[in-house]
């Protein structure tokens, strides 16, 4: 998936998990970075992030659908 890209901008991975303490602007610049024009939709692949916060930590749990 994208986890190598995630890695290389110093994202924690585990599994389809990608752990931070960036808050959420700072993510979504991230990962502006991560996907440029690659996230499509309307039969073609769709990158999916779902966020969850506990304390200073967020997870954000990965999908790709086809």
């Amino acid at each position: 998936m994208f986890r190598d890209q995630f890695e290389r901008l110093h994202f924690e991975t585990y599994e389809n998990n990608i752990i931070t303490d960036l808050k959420g602007d700072e993510i979504l610049s991230k990962l502006d970075d991560i996907l440029g024009d690659t996230m499509q939709l309307n039969g073609h692949d769709a990158f999916v992030a779902v966020f969850s916060t506990h304390g200073d930590e967020s997870v954000m749990s990965l999908k790709l659908l086809k």
